[in-house]
């Protein structure tokens, strides 16, 4: 498991079980004080992989599979991560955006 997966495991842990997360920022703290928590987010495959870590117990793992593959671009600081509609089908795919430097989730959309 990459650093960058497993600390994101963590934060995401913490933000869902503190009722006070909704209110505030998500960012760990560490990330905020700790230069060696930078640039968690390093490659296309680590994003696409945390991606496929979030929206699989949202969607399922059946629509996640149908929607790979994942492609994922960079702009800036922001990963913008989404699904590919097979061939022949109509409606939507899963995007997902996250920060390259902490991994923090800060949207996820499904089209229709």
């Amino acid at each position: 498991m990459t650093r960058a997966l497993s600390f994101f495991m963590l934060a995401f842990a913490a933000a869902i079980t503190d009722p006070a997360a909704g209110q505030q920022s998500t960012r760990p703290p560490l990330a905020n004080t700790h230069p060696a928590i930078q640039n968690l987010v390093p490659d296309e495959k680590t994003a696409i992989t945390i991606t496929i870590v979030v929206l699989t117990p949202i969607y399922g793992e059946r629509q996640i599979k149908l929607e790979s593959p994942f492609r994922a671009r960079l702009s800036g600081e922001v990963w913008t991560v989404e699904g590919t509609l097979p061939r022949n089908h109509v409606g939507g795919v899963a995007t997902v955006t996250l920060s390259k430097n902490d991994a923090r989730i800060l949207s996820i959309v499904h089209s229709q």
